[in-house]
């Protein structure tokens, strides 16, 4: 099924163990996704994440996966409301090149936990 086994947690140094409140999955992850995103996840989005789990999986490996793909929506990762209307985006425009020397002050903190609002891609 693609899962990791619940419970596996080998190749890791925590793991996700919160039980939600709720009697369905779709309220389980509905009250996952108020704590972390404060409200702002759309119904759609909530859907598709419900959506996407295998029949087959237990309500834990559900929940853990709920968890994982919260933690990676917009949602998430903003402090406002995200505005899904389906149409594209405008290019930033590129800024035009300057004589003067360009000078940059890059800080790497490699010890300590994953912090979402700092992630270099």
């Amino acid at each position: 099924n693609g899962y990791p086994s619940a419970g596996d947690f080998s190749q890791s140094v925590g793991y996700l163990s919160y039980v939600p409140d709720g009697a369905t999955i779709s309220e389980k992850v509905a009250h996952i996704a108020d704590l972390l995103t404060s409200g702002r996840m759309s119904s759609d989005v909530l859907a598709q994440i419900v959506a996407s789990f295998d029949a087959g999986a237990s309500d834990e490996m559900k929940i853990m996966v709920a968890q994982q793909l919260i933690a990676t929506s917009p949602e998430f990762h903003t402090t406002n409301l995200v505005n899904r209307d389906g149409s594209p985006r405008e290019p930033t425009p590129i800024p035009p090149r300057t004589a003067d020397p360009y000078q940059a002050i890059v800080v790497l903190l490699l010890r300590g936990g994953f912090d979402s609002f700092n992630v270099l891609a």
